[in-house]
């Protein structure tokens, strides 16, 4: 069965209770992505939890094809999925949440500590750009560096090994984009790429008094982390080099990462 985009933002809302954005509505929330599936005769199979209602066997011979699908992005993300699970878990919404939500549930459950814990340090990417045919233009820069969040809880590797061992296929097989290449993503990549953007995205968004800001001035790497520098990243000068030199030389000297 499909829905359209209106009866899916309305589903959103009147079932599982998400907020309205305050100017617009849920659609514009609301993507067309695409998602690698077992299908047979040129339909997605059921997904495991509703073959549970049907009474019809899945066909033996299966093959992946990739359907679009109409997603929702989640801003507060722990929040609403705790919201979302809590709604499902008893019963208000005649919901049954699938293998892949309830995974990012129970992850971003456990991943709560490490922001709790305040496990987390400012740090800086550094990336090597890429030479044309093997040369580089005069003056051009060849690196860039990225400000971000490091994550240093002695917890955080078991539990990406824990939750890997529970990840379902569907949280692999998504994309922004259709392709002609059936592959999934990768696992652990996925995990820690989803762990450091939520990271980044709750210590960025969190409010800062006006009178802590101003104690920021100067230290172009806090401001850069928080996202209130100018210019904005990432950066290719000798002095940001200079800093991420600093930055390597001190996590090594003050923090155990492992």
């Amino acid at each position: 069965m499909t829905i359209s985009k209106n009866e899916w933002s309305l589903f959103l809302s009147n079932e599982l209770k998400l907020p309205s954005p305050k100017y617009g509505t849920l659609n514009q929330d609301v993507a067309t992505k695409y998602f690698l599936l077992p299908s047979s005769n040129s339909q997605p199979l059921p997904s495991p939890e509703l073959g549970r209602y049907l009474e019809t066997e899945p066909p033996e011979a299966t093959e992946w094809q990739l359907w679009e699908i109409d997603c929702y992005h989640l801003t507060l993300i722990i929040k609403l999925l705790n919201e979302i699970h809590f709604l499902c878990l008893y019963n208000v919404a005649q919901v049954q949440l699938g293998a892949d939500l309830l995974f990012w549930y129970h992850y971003s459950q456990s991943f709560k500590s490490i922001i709790f814990k305040d496990q987390y340090i400012p740090a800086l990417k550094y990336r090597e750009l890429e030479q044309t045919n093997g040369r580089r233009k005069k003056n051009t820069p060849f690196f860039e560096i990225y400000p971000t969040w490091e994550i240093i809880s002695l917890c955080y590797e078991d539990q990406i090994n824990y939750y890997l061992e529970y990840m379902p296929l569907a949280c692999i097989s998504g994309f922004d984009q259709g392709t002609a290449t059936l592959e999934f993503y990768d696992q652990e990549t996925l995990l820690r790429h989803f762990s450091e953007c939520l990271l980044n995205k709750i210590v960025t968004e969190a409010p800062i008094p006006a009178v802590f800001e101003k104690k920021l001035t100067g230290s172009r790497l806090l401001t850069g982390c928080l996202s209130i520098q100018s210019p904005q990243p990432p950066w290719s000068d000798d002095a940001t080099l200079r800093e991420y030199q600093k930055w390597q030389t001190w996590k090594k000297t003050c923090w155990c990462t492992r």
